[in-house]
């Protein structure tokens, strides 16, 4: 483990806890720009005048529930992503709270199309993205970055 590798010299510049550091930072970089993407995708890919929109709005009008149930699972890559990056249990049931919020919003059909329109202006994965952005810039500017796991855990 590279907590334990304290009895390594440190020859020409070799620091594990800093390579440690490093692989950390740009694995959750990859994770980050993975979210990204997928927000861009379904929240805000196409537009209609100054309205954004994506995939999850296209999808939701699936009928009979369809379209909301596929993207209310699709929404749970993001929590995914969260629980990879060791967001605390809190934050991850804040996402959830939204994804669900989302799909229950979306399935309203008082008026028709109404949860179709809602879906349009709330946008949950955009919401969760802030979470996993706002939990990393704590995380790397305030906490100085990940810590190293200690010599009995099991992270690798």
């Amino acid at each position: 483990m590279l907590g334990n590798d304290s009895h390594l010299p440190v020859v020409h510049g070799y620091d594990p806890e800093g390579e440690y550091r490093n692989r950390e930072w740009y694995r959750q970089m990859q994770l980050l720009e993975k979210a990204r993407a997928f927000v861009r995708s379904t929240e805000g890919k196409y537009g209609i005048g100054p309205f954004r929109f994506g995939l999850d709005a296209i999808i939701g009008l699936i009928p009979c529930g369809v379209g909301d149930f596929l993207t209310t699972v699709a929404a749970f890559y993001m929590v995914m992503i969260g629980i990879s990056l060791q967001l605390p249990w809190w934050k991850v049931l804040m996402m959830v709270f939204h994804i669900l919020a989302d799909g229950i919003l979306g399935t309203l059909q008082i008026i028709p199309f109404s949860g179709d329109i809602i879906d349009v202006f709330y946008k949950a994965n955009r919401a969760n993205l802030s979470i996993i952005e706002k939990h990393l810039i704590r995380r790397w500017t305030v906490e100085g970055g990940p810590q190293l796991p200690s010599p009995n855990s099991s992270y690798r």
